[in-house]
């Protein structure tokens, strides 16, 4: 029995140190997964941990990268790699807490950590350096000023963006709902941060959601005041110079090297699924390396026409990066169709539970609920233009977002 206690109290400890950590440190997030896994394993030794229903979508996600290592160029490198465990550990995790409504202890401690990754990324946005580098920087050729690309704490502006949305959706409703101040300051603190990272993708994903946001909820008061509420701060966002530029940049596509990029990473993507035999077009060429190595010369290739037809930069070493920047066509190629319907039918189960469950619930559970799925259909919308899932710190921010789901769904269904 005690042996048991001890392993629910470091799954505990795991989920309030990624709380804390999800935002701002990819190291310590590591940390807190391994204190998470020691509680996992004891829980399995003991036999007390138990599937539960909703875990299937997580699984789905986990059997993707696993099948996709398996049947990979590169099989035990892939395999040994064990992301498709490690990233997803932090569902496991926090969902098998058993502390009662721990979700309000861990979105609290979220929300704190939440000002102070936006506040990371405002400080790169605004001097054009990492937040690590505060103390190596020469201050006096710093200037202040609005730039491109914040990192943040995070390795990509975009990952950072795509984590606030989550952010504006959870606590913006949970404020509104509560009249809660801190949290809606905190929401106010996200919106902030993506409209700073400058990312068009996450910007077109939080937008998606809004669309949908009136059918989560009947009370017509309640919408009217969330869309007031966005209205006002995108209108005043829509009014800064460097919003302005990325739109006009996204309206005049064809002059975008960035934009046009993405066209031959889509190109060169479905060029190499055609290409493929069946075996590959079922589970693609596997993750990594496996795949880039097929996809980049034909991604170069294309940007090469392309740049003959739009007004955009001859191709130099350095300017193709060797990703794909749309995570479906990614994993049409390196999953496969069986690894890409996976990840679909895993989506589509998280927002069908949840809509369930929202359903059912009332009060900050509906809302928190709501919140989450919004900032689920942002991520999916985003993802036809990033590859966010491929980001450890993203996979790591979603599994840890769903575990707290998971724990206020089995909350509505007791």
């Amino acid at each position: 029995m005690r042996l048991t206690n001890n392993a629910f109290m470091l799954l505990f400890i795991s989920s309030i140190l990624l709380a804390v950590f999800s935002t701002v440190s990819i190291a310590a997030d590591n940390v807190a997964i391994a204190i998470g896994a020691v509680g996992l394993i004891l829980l399995i030794l003991k036999r007390q941990f138990y599937i539960k229903k909703y875990d299937a979508p997580v699984f789905m996600f986990q059997l993707q990268d696993f099948l996709a290592s398996v049947f990979s160029l590169n099989p035990l490198h892939n395999l040994l790699n064990f992301q498709y465990i490690w990233h997803f550990l932090p569902y496991y995790i926090t969902s098998r807490v058993n502390k009662d409504k721990a979700y309000e202890i861990l979105l609290k401690i979220l929300a704190v950590f939440m000002i102070i990754g936006a506040l990371g990324l405002y400080f790169s946005a605004f001097f054009g350096i990492k937040p690590s580098d505060i103390l190596s920087v020469n201050w006096h050729l710093v200037h202040f000023g609005i730039y491109g690309g914040p990192f943040g704490f995070t390795g990509c502006a975009s990952y950072a963006s795509i984590m606030f949305s989550f952010g504006v959706f959870i606590f913006g409703l949970l404020g509104l709902y509560k009249k809660n101040v801190f949290y809606i300051i905190v929401a106010l603190f996200c919106f902030g941060g993506v409209v700073l990272a400058q990312e068009r993708q996450d910007w077109v994903g939080f937008i998606a959601a809004l669309i949908v946001l009136p059918l989560f909820f009947k009370n017509r008061k309640l919408v009217a005041l969330i869309y007031f509420t966005v209205i006002v701060l995108i209108v005043f966002a829509y009014n800064l110079s460097f919003v302005k530029q990325r739109i006009n940049q996204t309206i005049n596509f064809k002059s975008n090297t960035a934009i046009v990029i993405r066209f031959a990473m889509i190109k060169g993507s479905i060029e190499v699924f055609k290409e493929a035999p069946i075996y590959r077009k079922l589970f693609g060429y596997g993750p990594g390396e496996s795949f880039k190595s097929k996809t980049y010369p034909v991604i170069i290739k294309n940007y090469n026409e392309l740049s003959k037809i739009y007004p955009v930069p001859k191709y130099y070493p350095g300017l193709v990066p060797n990703v794909i920047d749309n995570f479906y066509f990614k994993l049409l190629v390196s999953s496969g169709l069986i690894g890409l319907g996976l990840i679909l039918w895993a989506f589509f189960l998280i927002i069908k539970n949840n809509i369930k469950a929202i359903k059912k619930s009332a009060g900050e559970q509906k809302m928190i609920l709501s919140g989450i799925t919004l900032g689920i259909i942002a991520f999916c919308v985003a993802s036809f233009f990033d590859n966010l899932l491929g980001s450890a710190q993203v996979s790591i921010f979603l599994s840890f977002i769903l575990g707290i789901n998971s724990l206020i769904i089995d909350s509505v269904s007791q």
